[in-house]
Parts: structure tokens; sequence; C-alpha cells
């Protein structure tokens, strides 16, 4: 059974994720808002989009080239020669199509969004790229790897306090 409880950087609070292909008899896959960066012409930016998680791990060996040692400029010769260790926990995520940005959950509380095709659209992410678990429901009248996403419960106060005002 993977589980894995995560502190959230931007909420600060303590979050339990579920992977499992079975739990208490059926699949549990939580879902989350992962945040990536894009590099273009006017710079970086960071875009979110809804994914589901399908496992969490750390490379125990050494001098494995890991996503986090690359990223930080060591070269993978360098790596193996130094033997390396990276102590980063990951997260094996499904995302969907298309960025789903947080004001766009902000304005219209819940959005849409569909599953990739999983040869393009699975990714291994560090565990500081989840910004937030999200309540995810199928789109029962289109069935398969459609879903809908709502605004986070830690945003809902924001969200009403706006409304209201």
């Amino acid at each position: 059974m993977l589980q894995k409880s995560l502190v959230l950087q931007e909420t600060s609070s303590s979050v339990l994720f579920h992977a499992n292909r079975i739990l208490y008899g059926s699949e549990r896959y939580h879902f989350a808002m992962v945040k990536f960066a894009e590099v273009n012409d006017d710079g970086e930016t960071n875009n979110t989009c809804p994914a589901k998680i399908l496992g969490f791990f750390k490379y125990k060996s050494k001098g494995v080239p890991t996503p986090n040692l690359i990223e930080a400029g060591h070269s993978v010769i360098e790596i193996k020669d130094n033997k390396m260790h990276d102590d980063t926990l990951y997260a094996v995520v499904h995302t969907a199509i298309k960025y789903v940005s947080s004001d766009t959950l902000m304005h219209n509380f819940i959005a849409p969004f569909t599953l990739g095709d999983p040869k393009r659209c699975v990714y291994v992410v560090s565990i500081d790229n989840i910004v937030d678990p999200l309540y995810v429901f199928p789109d029962y009248g289109n069935e398969g790897v459609n879903y809908f996403c709502s605004l986070s419960y830690q945003r809902w106060g924001s969200y009403f306090t706006h409304k209201i005002n």
C-alpha cells in the first residue's frame, strides 16, 4: 500500500495522499495540483496541472543521475564518479492534457480536465511540485479519462469571501 503524508509548502498543512491499486476492495488514487516550470521567450512561468498520483519513490543507489542532481547542474559523469546521492522524494503523476490555472479555479470553482495519453503525460516530479490536494470526480456524461476538479478546500474561504463582497 502506497500512501504518503506530505506537508505542502503553500499551506503548511499535512495532507495524506494515497496511490493504491487496491484499498478496501477498489483502487484509490488521489489527485493533486502539480506545478510545472516552463521556460519560454518571456522567461520562466509556473503553470499548474491536475494530476493523478500513481506512486512515490526515492533513489536508494548512489551515483544514479536523478532529475534533481541533473537540474542542480551536475553532469552524469560527475554524479557517477563521486557517487552522489539524491535524498529527494519523487512522485509519479499522470497529468491532464492542458494546464488549469489557480485563477481559473478561483473564478469558476470547478473546472473540467482530461487525463492525457500515458505515453506522453506521465512524469516524475519532486514532491515539492505538489501544490494542493484536489477533489476530483468523473465526468459521468463523458466517461473515461474526463474529470472535474474543484478548488482546493484550503482556498474555499477566499472564494466565498470574494463572491459575497
